[in-house]
């Protein structure tokens, strides 16, 4: 219902939807594009006009805002160029770019792994002391897609942290840290029975996170008009005898999509391989392609969409 009211308050201001995504709109006002993308009810607003952003503001606020009898329920207005939102930090401060980190984010997921370490020793499972560097210099060790049949598989209640620690990687991978996607990609398929060699990957993982926490994801745009997108297949690496797929597009600098995960069928060579990893690929980046022409955007040997005034 809130969002079948928000979509019908911003038709009425006189934005058109993305027919790509439902949750983004743009609007063109004295030749300036103002843009909504919104999560539920947290709206990001940008122009280059600080009077359309003011005017956009003013009417959500007429339109949404119930102020109770203790203050509470004004709509709270962030602007600048530093953004929190979920666990991110979104820096526009650098000419034409955005830094996206999650500093805070890794440093909890650090700490939880090293509490959750100190539960294994207590006896969830034998754990053999090595000496490890305390830090990493890849997301991933040299033997990730290996599988030791013969491995003594974790506790339920280690496998219960393994999945938990799993699923808060995931979370920030997929936000900030396409680098460690392809880590992710082989530990999220051994979370229903995963093993010591396992849990070992996972801290190979947290350790190189942890030493490149304040390493930030830099997206940009050059000035070519173009999408890139880069899609590749490494054969039959997974113990199934699968290849995984890698893929990440951009508009010239840092990947807006990344894209790491194994294919659904075998195949028979590298050359087929490929293939299935186009096949796999491609209806990502026609959407991409599609709606960065219909939120306005310029790409080149493309007919130009013609945003309502």
């Amino acid at each position: 219902m809130f969002y079948k009211k928000l979509v019908a308050a911003l038709k009425s201001y006189g934005f058109v939807f993305n027919p790509y995504d439902a949750c983004v709109a743009n609007k063109t006002v004295d030749g300036s594009v103002v843009t909504i993308c919104f999560h539920v009810d947290d709206c990001k607003i940008s122009c280059v006009s600080t009077k359309v952003v003011d005017e956009t503001i003013s009417r959500l606020r007429n339109d949404f805002e119930v102020v109770f009898e203790d203050g509470s329920g004004t709509m709270k207005v962030h602007r600048g160029k530093r953004h929190e939102f979920v666990g991110m930090s979104l820096d526009y401060s650098h000419k034409g770019e955005v830094h996206i980190s999650m500093i805070r984010y890794v440093q909890d997921l650090v700490d939880t792994f090293k509490q959750a370490q100190l539960a294994l020793d207590d006896g969830f499972i034998k754990v053999k002391k090595k000496s490890r560097s305390s830090t990493q210099l890849t997301a991933a060790p040299k033997n990730l897609f290996v599988v030791n049949e013969g491995c003594e598989p974790l506790s339920d209640a280690a496998r219960v942290l393994y999945h938990s620690m799993v699923a808060k990687c995931l979370y920030f991978a997929k936000r900030a840290r396409p680098d460690a996607m392809t880590a992710m990609s082989f530990l999220t398929k051994r979370v229903k029975k995963p093993d010591r060699e396992d849990w070992e990957k996972l801290e190979h993982l947290v350790k190189y996170l942890e030493s490149t926490k304040n390493l930030p994801l830099i997206l940009s745009a050059d000035n070519s008009d173009n999408i890139y997108t880069y899609a590749d297949a490494a054969f039959a690496v997974h113990p199934d005898m699968k290849s995984p797929n890698g893929a990440g597009l951009t508009l010239g600098r840092g990947f807006a999509i990344s894209i790491s995960g194994g294919q659904k069928l075998n195949t028979s060579s590298s050359t087929w391989a490929e293939l299935v990893c186009v096949s796999d690929i491609l209806p990502t980046a026609q959407w991409i392609r599609l709606f960065v022409l219909a939120i306005g955007i310029r790409i080149e040997g493309e007919e130009e969409y013609n945003l309502p005034g």
